[in-house]
C-alpha cells in the first residue's frame, strides 16, 4: 500500500522482480545480489491503457551467474527444506558430498578436492573450523537454513583456515515469514528414526526461529565393512536464532546451535567375537551475536562475537582388541571479527578482520590386549615393538594443554573494467600461533568472461591456500610421547617428533559455465 517492499536474508544470486498494480502495467527488473549492501531497485509504472492487451511469456527458469569467477554449487532450497532419509537431521553431509569435488569415506568424513578433511562451514559469516563430520562432532540440521553454498575453487579472501572446501551457511530467520510451526516424524531400515519440531513467529522488530530434533539408528556410522556389529546411535540438537531489528540501519542477531550424540565404535569380526564395547561422547555448543549497521545505500559494517566448544570422549572395556583405548578431550573456539562492505561504481569492496583464541585440552591413555608384532630394520633384524611394554598396571597415557590464537585481516574487491569481464583481487594476511607459529599473506585472484552470444562464461582463479593443521588430537600427535612408539622413530632412532605443519599450497583453476536450456 506504501509502494516499497523489503526483502531479508536472501541468498547471493541473479534475480528477476516483477512488480504488478491495478491500474498499472507490469514493471520487470533484474538485480544481481553478491554483498551485504542493501540493493535498493526503483520499479516505475506506467499507467494501463484503456485498450485491453494480452501478454504472452515463457519462464525463463534459473539464470547463470555470469559474474562468478570461483567453483561453487548452490544447493537447492526444496531439499534444504524437505531433506530426503530416514534422519533428516543429518542429511546436510551427504547433500554437500555429493557436489562436485568431494569425496566420503568410512563414517561420512569428507576430503574435498584432495584434502585431507580440510571443510569448513561459515555460519552466517562466522567459521568453524573444527572437524563436524559425525565421528567428531554434531552437524548442522539442514531445515535450519536459508541458503548452503559450497565453495571449493576460486575461494574470497574473507575465507581463511580450511579451505579445502567452504560451506558458506546462512540461516533462515523469524523476520522471513508468518507464525508458523511444525513436528515430523520419519523411520526407516535398521531401526533408525527421528522427531523434529519448528517453530518461526516475529513482531515487528522481533524474529525467534527454532528448531529441535532427535534421532537413533542401529546403523549410526558407515563402517569400511558389509559387517554392521556394534553400531548403535542417538544424537539430539537444538538451533535457535533470534533477531531484532532497532530501526531501519541497525539489527542485531543471535544464533545459537546445541548438539550431542552417544554411538557405540563399530566391531570388525573378531572384535565382535572378543566382546569389544568402546563408546563415544560428543557434546558441542555454538553461540553467535552479530551486530550489523547500514551508514549509508553503500555502506555497510557487520561485528560478531562468537564461541564454539566441543568435548569427545571414548571409554573402552577389558575385552577391547587389540588395545583398551580412553579420551576426554576439549577443544575451543571464541573470539570477534568485523567487516566492512562498500559499493563505489561497479566495485564491491570488502575488507575486515578476525582475532580467535584456541583453547586445546587432550587426555588420552591406551594399552594392548594382544602382543603387537615385532619391527623390522633395514636389515631385516628384529627389533621389539614399544607398544609391548605398555599394560593394564602400565598404560600409556598423555595429558596436554595448550591456548593458541590467531589473527587474520582480509581485503577485496570485485569490479568490472569492461562490459561482460569481472575481476576478483583480494589478498588475507593470517598470523597462526599454538605448537608452532607461523605467518602468511595469502593472494586470490578470479577472472570472469561472460560470452553474450553463446551464453558462455569463462573463469580462471588462482589462490594462494594457508591452512593451519587440524586441532583435533593435534598436541598427541606431535608429542614426545607419540614419537618414542612410532615405528619409524623407533627403527631411525629419533628421540624427537617434528610439529605437525600447516599447509601451503598454491591452487589454480579453470572452467566454463555454458547454459544448454531454460533447463540445463
Amino acid at each position: 500500500a506504501q509502494g516499497s517492499f523489503k526483502l531479508v536474508n536472501l541468498p547471493f544470486n541473479n534475480y528477476k522482480v516483477r512488480v504488478e498494480a491495478p491500474g498499472f502495467q507490469i514493471g520487470e527488473q533484474e538485480a544481481d545480489l553478491h554483498s551485504t549492501v542493501p540493493l535498493n531497485l526503483e520499479v516505475a509504472l506506467t499507467v494501463e491503457q484503456t485498450t485491453a492487451a494480452v501478454t504472452i511469456s515463457e519462464a525463463t527458469g534459473a539464470l547463470p551467474e555470469t559474474d562468478r569467477t570461483s567453483s561453487d554449487t548452490d544447493l537447492n532450497q526444496t531439499i534444504l527444506e524437505r531433506p530426503v532419509g530416514a534422519a533428516p537431521s543429518r542429511a546436510i553431509e551427504s547433500m554437500v558430498a555429493s557436489t562436485p569435488g568431494f569425496v566420503t569415506d568410512d563414517n561420512g568424513r569428507m576430503h574435498p578436492r584432495g584434502s585431507e578433511s580440510q571443510v569448513q562451514y561459515v555460519i552466517d559469516g562466522v567459521p568453524i573450523t573444527d572437524n563436524m563430520s559425525a565421528i567428531f562432532s554434531t552437524s548442522l540440521d539442514a531445515r535450519t537454513l536459508r541458503t548452503v553454498e559450497v565453495l571449493t575453487g576460486g575461494i574470497p579472501a574473507e575465507f581463511g583456515d580450511k579451505l579445502g572446501g567452504v560451506i558458506n551457511v546462512n540461516t533462515r530467520s523469524g523476520l522471513e515469514g508468518p507464525t508458523q510451526g511444525g513436528i515430523s516424524m520419519s523411520g526407516g531400515s535398521f531401526s533408525t528414526g527421528e522427531i523434529a519440531a519448528d517453530f518461526a513467529t516475529h513482531t515487528k522488530k522481533f524474529g525467534f526461529l527454532t528448531n529441535l530434533s532427535t534421532s537413533t539408528s542401529q546403523r549410526y556410522l558407515d563402517p569400511p565393512t558389509l559387517d554392521n556389529f556394534h553400531n548403535f546411535g542417538r544424537t539430539g540438537k537444538a538451533f535457535f536464532r533470534l533477531d531484532y531489528q532497532f530501526d531501519q540501519n541497525n539489527s542485531i542477531r543471535g544464533v545459537f546451535n546445541f548438539g550431542g550424540s552417544n554411538f557405540q565404535v563399530p566391531n570388525r569380526f573378531a572384535q565382535e567375537l572378543a566382546g569389544q564395547d568402546q563408546r563415544q561422547r560428543l557434546r558441542d555448543n555454538t553461540q553467535n551475536i552479530s551486530y550489523q549497521h547500514i551508514f549509508s545505500p553503500n555502506s555497510v559494517i557487520q561485528l560478531s562475537f562468537f564461541h564454539r566448544q566441543s568435548n569427545s570422549k571414548l571409554a573402552s572395556n577389558p575385552s577391547s582388541s587389540p588395545v583398551v583405548a580412553t579420551q576426554d578431550r576439549t577443544l575451543q573456539n571464541f573470539g570477534g571479527l568485523g567487516s566492512v562492505s562498500l559499493t563505489r561504481g561497479s566495485h564491491n569492496i570488502k575488507f575486515g578482520g578476525q582475532f580467535t583464541i584456541t583453547p586445546v585440552d587432550e587426555h588420552f591413555s591406551f594399552y594392548p590386549t594382544v602382543p603387537f608384532p615385532d619391527l623390522e630394520d633395514e636389515d631385516g633384524n628384529a627389533v621389539p615393538n614399544p607398544v609391548n611394554n605398555f599394560s593394564v598396571a602400565n598404560p600409556f597415557i598423555f595429558n596436554g594443554s595448550k591456548t593458541g590464537n590467531t589473527v587474520s585481516g582480509y581485503i577485496q574487491d570485485r569490479f568490472t573494467p569492461f562490459k561482460n569481464f569481472t575481476l576478483d583481487l583480494g589478498v588475507r594476511f593470517d598470523h597462526y600461533k599454538l605448537l608452532i607459529s607461523e605467518n602468511e599473506f595469502s593472494p586470490r585472484l578470479g577472472v570472469a568472461y561472460y560470452i553474450p552470444k553463446t551464453k558462455t562464461t569463462l573463469r580462471a582463479s588462482y589462490n594462494r591456500l594457508f591452512q593451519p593443521p587440524p586441532a583435533e588430537n593435534l598436541l598427541l600427535a606431535s608429542s614426545p610421547e607419540a614419537a618414542a612408539i612410532s615405528p619409524i622413530a623407533v627403527l631411525q632412532g629419533v628421540s624427537t617428533v617434528q610439529p605437525i605443519l600447516p599447509d601451503k599450497t598454491n591452487a589454480f583453476e579453470a572452467g566454463a559455465q555454458q547454459l544448454m536450456s531454460k533447463f540445463f
